[in-house]
């Protein structure tokens, strides 16, 4: 959920769900290190999903939206135990009815810590969306956090995000967020 200026009540969220493909490893079993998330140890990851947003019937500029995904993710070990990931991910939005696909591709770098049974990976990552309505890249996010796994199947994050947008207002962005992530095997 993310809340705008200093108003009380949020201005929109959104909640989804994903499902996620594994291929063995491409160049050997040990190329990628073994990590609490399951996905960073492989090479190449394919995932199917689905997310929903909408803002209050009271917002000023209320929408539903409906978004199936398709996204590839590919992992490459780098020396110094660093792992860039390369995410090209489409997807299939349905806002008001009105369909509005986009395209987004993330490179992200980061090197995870042990510390005991805790994970800490810090983390840099830039996006580019390409949106049909306008036919060219117009947005471009940058971002820096952390991660924490708290046990096999719980990671915490927190990062700082700015983005730039060419087509909408407003055009700069700053934000502090916080995840909460799950996984099934």
């Amino acid at each position: 959920a993310t809340k705008l200026d200093d108003r009380a009540t949020y201005a929109d969220g959104s909640f989804g769900a994903h499902l996620d493909f594994y291929t063995l490893p491409l160049f050997g079993r040990k190329l990628l290190q073994q990590h609490n998330d399951v996905a960073r140890s492989k090479s190449f990851m394919l995932r199917v999903g689905y997310l929903f947003s909408r803002t209050p019937s009271g917002s000023t500029d209320p929408f539903t939206e409906h978004t199936p995904t398709v996204e590839t993710h590919w992992r490459f070990h780098l020396p110094g135990t660093l792992l860039l990931a390369d995410r090209n991910r489409v997807d299939f939005r349905l806002v008001d009815g009105e369909h509005q696909p986009r395209y987004r591709n993330r490179l992200k770098l980061e090197r995870t810590f042990k510390a005991g049974r805790v994970d800490l990976t810090p983390y840099s990552h830039a996006e580019a969306f390409y949106d049909w309505r306008f036919d060219k890249f117009h947005r471009f996010r940058y971002a820096a956090g952390a991660e924490v796994s708290l046990g096999r199947h719980l990671i915490f994050e927190a990062y700082y995000l700015r983005q730039k947008d060419t087509v909408s207002e407003p055009k700069y962005v700053n934000a502090v967020g916080a995840a909460l992530q799950f996984y099934f095997r």
